[in-house]
């Protein structure tokens, strides 16, 4: 029998000529291709932050094939594709997918749900994210406030 898996592909800011999406894509397919599972389907949220609370339905469907069993596998290519909202979130999924019985495999983490050391490697990459996620924040805010007190322009479609 052969084993199916689910993608998850997640992309923050989609601009003409961005590239993650196929490149997540190639990756997770190719280490399903190694490892003898067989894409039921891929999971997708351009322009959807992992760090925000905002509405991310390639991320909703892509848990829910998984803890109803619909799918065993879930591959990401990165933890913090999944989620930047650290181990609050992170933890939660992880204790749905066990009680499914299902897994997750960061691809790129060389990571798998289903080796219970990884729930310890995870919970700190998952803050790593989270942590990543506010200082590029501040460090933005930072920039354009700078550049409004000099009355220089901070970015965007002119108005």
């Amino acid at each position: 029998m052969t084993q199916t898996a689910d993608l998850y592909l997640r992309l923050s800011l989609d601009r003409d000529g961005s590239t993650s999406i196929e490149r997540q894509d190639r990756d997770c397919t190719e280490w399903c291709e190694r490892n003898g599972l067989t894409i039921r389907k891929r999971h997708i949220d351009r322009g959807r932050s992992g760090y925000k609370a905002v509405d991310r339905r390639g991320f909703d469907a892509a848990i829910s094939a998984l803890t109803t069993g619909t799918v065993g596998t879930l591959i990401v290519w990165k933890v913090d594709r999944l989620s930047r909202r650290g181990m609050g979130q992170v933890g939660q999924v992880l204790d749905d997918v066990e009680k499914a019985g299902g897994r997750i495999v960061f691809v790129q983490d060389g990571l798998d749900t289903s080796y219970k050391q990884s729930r310890l490697v995870l919970a700190f990459l998952s803050e790593i994210a989270r942590s990543e996620s506010e200082n590029l924040g501040l460090r933005v805010a930072h920039a354009k406030a700078h550049l409004r007190r000099k009355g220089r322009w901070i970015g965007g479609a002119p108005p």
